[in-house]
């Protein structure tokens, strides 16, 4: 079984998270051997670093470096960032042998109206700066290889849909 990076990226409560860890447990109950990377698992790795465009960029770096050395230990990595700057994503792309890329594609008041955290509702009332959607920009990405109607796609068919395009690659 090859490896290979599977990047979730999205908007904030796009549902890249869930959709990750349905489409890792899967993987996982098929016996492959899989990693799953997460912002939230990530970041306490590198505590120093923020939120600013600059270290948001860092950060994902840092994840795609990451992501690339499990991937060439034979390793499939399931990754789910916001990474908002396709400048990261592609740096990421440009160390996996095998990189799929997965757009979470919604709108900022969808992911806002599932924000079970408030932070959206922080962001527009300027207490969280640099938030992605809000007062940072999200770059879509141009050319991912699936995408995700987050508003039109059930969680269950949206794990259908990931697992159907690895299995054919």
């Amino acid at each position: 079984v090859p490896s290979f990076v599977v990047w979730f990226t999205g908007l904030p409560a796009s549902g890249k998270k869930q959709l990750a860890d349905a489409v890792f447990k899967k993987l996982q109950g098929e016996r492959l051997k899989v990693e799953r990377l997460d912002s939230h698992d990530i970041r306490p790795l590198f505590p120093t670093l923020g939120f600013t465009p600059e270290e948001v960029d860092r950060h994902i770096r840092r994840a795609g470096h990451l992501a690339a050395v499990l991937e060439k230990n034979g390793i499939i990595v399931i990754a789910s960032f916001v990474s908002p700057y396709r400048e990261s994503r592609d740096f990421a792309r440009s160390l996996a042998k095998n990189f799929v890329e997965v757009y979470m594609r919604t709108t900022p008041e969808a992911c806002e109206a599932r924000d079970e955290h408030g932070h959206y509702r922080e962001a527009r009332a300027g207490r969280l700066a640099n938030f992605p959607g809000v007062n940072s920009p999200y770059e879509e990405p141009l050319q991912p290889q699936i995408i995700i109607d987050v508003e039109h796609t059930t969680s269950e068919e949206a794990a259908r849909q990931v697992s159907r395009y690895l299995k054919k690659k």
